[in-house]
């Protein structure tokens, strides 16, 4: 079994900023808690649920990884599911970064053209973001890790000042009564954000360049934890500034309560920070993705060097983006259940448990032939 090539690294902390602002940049930008379920008021709390949820989903896919520390999940996927349907998987795990890449970059094409651009060709602005991912995969992951790094005290201070500068229009009454109508209307709000955690296919890719390797684990799951209290947070915040029924019939709800909102008389359009942090996000996100991506399918089709991938992922990219959604209406209707939670249940999570089935076999047989040799 082939190992995967080691010649780049970046540090543990690197992918929990990569992930974190993965995560956080898709799940504040279209509030899929408010708008493709029912929880209403307590959309905060099918926040902390999903992320939940997202942890243990985290847990075990970096835990699998670490079984396999210098395999990607390429190889490992064969060395567990057998070449045909090991090939299978990476082939649908490939099409994962492009389906995250592409739907990515059209949310925030979308909400450019909304907030900013409205007279702008959309497919201009998918374009230039395609260009700047296909370039990040193309330095490669360690360039990434640096931008990520460099981008995550940005990301953050942008999120918390627009928070900040809601605050003061924020109505606790809107968030009452908590859990009136039970669980049921909260947990219909659960699923799509749990689906958005397709994106952790990643670690998979990038687990044998991660150092050290005592935290690799550790250093996705708190990626997980941290993602979903922020999204638990701006959940509450937006309930709190534009109510339930307001924020869940909203496009956009994090941009339409940043511009709704004047924290002083001399301070305005405080959107523009929300929206420079997503795009910083954007670029960490998309340029993992396409890198993994092309990785991925230099593996299956057996070429030695992943950049020869990279241009035409990039264009794949761009063109399903483009031509895969009609509007920003099919875009949210794509992510509501049942259909999309039902997509990422099959194409992922019943992968995943086969996986996790055959190296429980694998293990258990291992431990049952040591104990008839002895």
């Amino acid at each position: 079994m082939r190992m995967a090539n080691t010649a780049e690294v970046i540090a543990n902390r690197q992918l929990t900023a990569i992930l974190f602002m993965m995560r956080t940049t898709v799940v504040i930008s279209f509030v899929p808690l408010l708008t493709t379920g029912d929880a209403a008021q307590d959309a905060w709390v099918a926040g902390l649920i999903a992320g939940l949820l997202l942890t243990l989903v985290a847990w075990g896919v970096a835990g699998l990884a670490a079984r396999y520390p210098r395999l990607t999940v390429v190889d490992y996927s064969r060395l567990l599911l057998g070449r045909f349907l090991g090939t299978m998987v990476s082939l649908v795990i490939s099409w994962h970064f492009l389906l995250i890449a592409a739907t990515d970059i059209r949310i925030y094409a979308e909400l450019m053209r909304v907030a900013f651009m409205p007279n702008t060709p959309i497919w201009f602005t998918i374009v230039a973001m395609a260009f700047l991912a296909t370039l990040g995969a193309w330095f490669g992951i360690e360039p990434i890790g640096r931008a990520a790094d460099a981008f995550l005290p940005i990301f953050v201070a942008f999120v918390a000042l627009t928070l900040l500068g809601a605050a003061p229009s924020f109505n606790l009454h809107n968030l009452q009564p908590a859990l009136a109508r039970g669980l049921r209307p909260v947990l219909s709000s659960v699923w799509t954000p749990l689906g958005i955690g397709l994106q952790w296919v990643s670690v998979g890719m990038l687990f044998p360049l991660l150092i050290p390797e005592n935290r690799r684990v550790h250093s996705v799951v708190l990626a997980a934890v941290l993602s979903s209290v922020v999204l638990a947070i701006v959940a509450a915040v937006l309930v709190g500034v534009l109510g339930a029924n307001l924020g869940s019939k909203s496009l956009f709800p994090f941009l339409k309560m940043a511009r709704s909102v004047r924290p002083t008389r001399t301070i305005e359009r405080i959107e523009i920070l929300g929206t420079v942090a997503w795009g910083l996000g954007l670029f960490a996100g998309g340029s993992t993705m396409v890198y993994c991506g092309s990785r991925a399918l230099s593996q299956i089709l057996r070429i030695a060097e992943y950049r020869k991938i990279v241009p035409i992922f990039g264009v794949l990219v761009a063109l399903y983006s483009v031509y895969a959604y009609k509007d920003a209406f099919q875009l949210v209707r794509f992510f509501r259940p049942p259909g999309f939670p039902l997509l990422i249940a099959l194409t992922a999570g019943v992968p995943y448990a086969l996986m996790w089935a055959s190296h429980i076999a694998r293990h258990l047989l291992r431990r049952l032939a040591g104990r008839g040799g002895k």
